[in-house]
């Protein structure tokens, strides 16, 4: 790729809505979010599938970084944040498969989301062009979930 898909974005879009508790940071897990490339000729929306949005905010709040991050695309509508002012441990080694493509994916999770399908433990049900994911979930009792 060349530095055509470098860009600074200072803007934040769609965040997701999962509650997180967290006390300390980085955390490994939490709500997806895009960032938006504005000027005055264009606007673009990329999902971030490399970083989760509480880790985000947490940088800025504690001013571990100022705005603008520097981002790469690694697709039509989907990028990595790729900042050197932001240290390795805030970035997420496991990136989202619900919001990041299976073909963008890194090949350690394309290979064990393969696994899985293999195995049974999740089915791919074709329709209408798209494909849904069924993942099974173990059985438990009632008095089980505590």
């Amino acid at each position: 790729m060349t530095d055509d898909n470098l860009k600074w974005v200072d803007k934040v879009g769609m965040v997701t809505m999962i509650g997180i508790i967290a006390d300390q940071y980085p955390i490994d897990h939490g709500n997806c979010f895009s960032v938006i490339e504005c000027d005055n000729d264009s606007y673009n929306e990329y999902r971030v599938v490399n970083f989760v949005y509480e880790n985000y905010v947490k940088m800025l709040e504690d001013k571990l970084i100022e705005l603008p991050i520097q981002i790469k695309l690694i697709s039509e509508n989907e990028c990595v944040i790729h900042d050197y002012r932001i240290p390795d441990c805030w970035y997420s080694e496991h990136w989202c498969e619900v919001c990041c493509p299976r073909n963008l994916l890194p090949e350690n999770q394309k290979l064990k989301f393969d696994r899985k399908v293999m195995s049974g433990d999740i089915k791919l049900i074709d329709n209408d062009g798209f494909q849904l994911i069924k993942e099974s979930l173990p059985r438990r009792k009632i008095n089980e979930w505590g």
